[in-house]
């Protein structure tokens, strides 16, 4: 190698080390101060009662394409839509607590930040900080949600980011398989649900085979569609009742 292929190597080694280092431009930040975090929280409760509230909504239209006949119902399609900055207050807040809780409790880790998400034409950005040996990093995925012609929801990821470095995620994803201890904390590497999101990122499986979230008196709510735009993501779902 020449000293000018050299020299040009390691400033473009350099660069690269540098942008891992730094935070995606969607990254943003979280609460900073404790009155933040408060409402954060009650942002996230509320965000929690709101979806309840129109999950369990009785005065659905039925759909006049539905034939009847068989003793079912279904109601036309709806939407609910979710603003970005709502959705990061329920990360934040609401979400290490539900994974604490239950029969099977996984503690977010201490050495990583809450998740944070941004809603960008047609895609999903999903990050989370963590504490390396090399400093704070922002390992993140984009993904393109959709509803299969199988009906299962599916959430490929596009490309992966170390800070602001892109790579493939067919590349990264085989690796992280391999030495997922590398990029997962400890206690979670070993896990089933570990292995489950490489799965879902690498479009080997959906998210939910059958998105589909049942209800009292024989009700459901079927996902149809996902899209996301503008900072927000709309879920159209129809309600169905057999």
């Amino acid at each position: 190698m020449t000293l000018g292929a050299l020299v040009v190597l390691s400033v473009v080694t350099a660069g690269l080390i540098m942008q891992a280092r730094r935070a995606p431009t969607w990254w943003g930040s979280g609460p900073a101060s404790a009155a933040a975090h408060l409402d954060a929280e009650q942002t996230g409760e509320a965000i929690e009662h709101g979806i309840t509230r129109v999950l369990y909504s009785s005065s659905r239209p039925t759909d006049p394409a539905w034939g009847g006949s068989d003793g079912t119902w279904r109601s036309v399609p709806w939407g609910v839509t979710l603003e970005a900055d709502d959705a990061n207050a329920w990360l934040a807040t609401r979400l290490p607590k539900w994974m604490a809780s239950g029969s099977d409790p996984m503690p977010w880790p201490d050495d990583a930040s809450p998740p944070r998400i941004a809603f960008e034409e047609g895609v999903l950005r999903l990050g989370v900080e963590f504490a390396t040996e090399h400093g704070e990093r922002v390992f993140s995925a984009t993904v393109r949600p959709y509803v299969g012609v199988d009906g299962g929801l599916w959430l490929p990821a596009e490309t992966l980011h170390v800070g602001r470095v892109p790579i493939p995620a067919s590349w990264l994803l085989n690796r992280a398989e391999a030495e997922r201890h590398e990029f997962v904390p400890a206690e979670w590497a070993d896990r089933p649900e570990t292995r489950a999101l490489f799965d879902i990122f690498a479009g080997v499986r959906p998210v939910l085979y059958d998105p589909v979230f049942r209800l009292d008196g024989g009700r459901r709510v079927r996902v149809l569609g996902v899209s996301s735009e503008g900072g927000r993501v709309l879920v159209t779902c129809r309600t169905e009742r057999r």
